[in-house]
């Protein structure tokens, strides 16, 4: 590193088995080290709960392979590529690494290496039986440097928080320098909790930095790993629940190669060995997008590969990106999954939102402007 620059470690779920929360990950590091002035590095750290819990997944996936044995494979898959992709210089880990629930053990490993630790982005600050409350994530006690959020989530409502919760967000809360966060809902909460104004939007890192992923074939994306016709146009479909794999199964496999990832579903073409990058070339180089994932969505944007997103439960978040915009945005949201699919015309209104976005260039500013004015702040912070 050279002399004077900032050193800035980013704590976030970059090992989640989850293509958005490694993505998301990476942009925010590579944004950073853009800059002249400043040294980003991911900082490897998990929780044993995290690790606890996929290998109990795994376990699980195990018990469960003479009932459904495709299904059992594919998860198996998917679980590996997550874990190799963990190597990719992309990710920028730094050198040391620690796994441990203990909070006397995360300040001794991160204290006085950095001069600015960012929390962030992704649903760090969930409040749920894996990783507990309070936890690391929340960057409590004496680390030797300056402390921010980007970007970063909840999905507790203030109304469900008792006294000691409360206390302990405010506790944790007030020592941090600039918060940022994602939706509404956590600016909300962060704000009620401090009593004060403290908290502001910022568009999710996926939208700072650009992979520059190459043109390329979706058969050439998936190395022969599964049979693509070429004579068909490509969907890259990433859906949770039955019923809508269903729809999307009977009214549009004759005309499209159904590439299903991320979860599997019978019919389609499902794809999981494959690395968060290749899926980010997938969403880019596939005709079309079928998702009821954020971040799917946030790269269909950006690659302004025609897209319709369903509404789910994680609408919350997913809203963000649509409330406010012109038409030509909103019309790929579908907040009523329900609705839509009992319409009588499925195919042919679904069609009518797989299109470009005409101002994508001007969502897509929109969507930066934020990430300025919180560089310019933790910049004035340092000097």
């Amino acid at each position: 590193m050279e002399k004077n620059k900032i050193k800035i470690g980013i704590l976030t779920f970059h090992r989640a088995h989850n293509y958005g929360a490694y993505l998301q990950a990476c942009a925010l590091c590579n944004r950073f080290n853009q800059e002249p002035d400043i040294d980003c590095e991911i900082i490897d750290f998990r929780m044993r709960k995290e690790v606890n819990f996929y290998y109990q997944f795994r376990e699980r996936n195990k018990f469960k392979k003479f009932l459904r044995p495709r299904k059992t494979d594919f998860l198996e898959k998917k679980s590996a590529a997550f874990e190799r992709a963990q190597c990719d210089p992309v990710l920028h880990l730094s050198p040391d690494s620690l796994v441990s629930d203990s909070q006397e053990e995360f300040v001794d490993f991160i204290k006085d290496k950095y001069d600015v630790i960012i929390a962030g982005s992704d649903e760090i600050w969930k409040v749920d039986k894996m990783r507990g409350f309070p936890n690391p994530y929340w960057l409590e006690g004496n680390l030797g440097a300056i402390k921010l959020s980007y970007a970063a989530s909840s999905r507790v409502k203030f109304e469900d928080l008792n006294s000691d919760q409360i206390l302990k967000m405010k506790n944790a809360w007030s020592d941090f320098d600039i918060i940022s966060v994602r939706d509404c809902y956590t600016k909300e909460l962060v704000n009620k909790v401090l009593g004060e104004n403290r908290a502001f939007l910022s568009c999710d890192p996926s939208f700072l930095y650009d992979f520059q992923t190459p043109e390329k074939d979706v058969d050439e994306i998936l190395a022969g790993k599964n049979k693509i016709n070429k004579k068909k146009k490509n969907m890259l479909v990433m859906v949770t629940g039955r019923k809508l794999p269903l729809f999307i199964l009977k009214y549009f496999h004759r005309d499209y190669n159904l590439i299903n990832v991320f979860d599997y579903h019978p019919g389609f073409i499902n794809v999981s060995d494959i690395s968060p990058i290749e899926w980010l070339q997938l969403i880019k180089n596939c005709d079309c997008v079928i998702t009821t994932y954020f971040h799917a969505t946030c790269f269909s944007l950006i690659n302004n590969t025609p897209f319709v997103t369903f509404g789910s439960h994680r609408s919350s978040k997913i809203e963000g990106l649509f409330d406010g915009k012109t038409e030509s945005v909103k019309i790929h949201y579908i907040s009523d999954t329900r609705k839509f699919l009992n319409s009588s015309d499925f195919k042919k209104n679904l069609a009518k939102c797989l299109i470009k976005v005409d101002d994508i260039d001007d969502y897509l500013n929109l969507q930066q402007n934020g990430f300025t004015t919180f560089l310019d702040c933790m910049l004035s912070l340092c000097r």
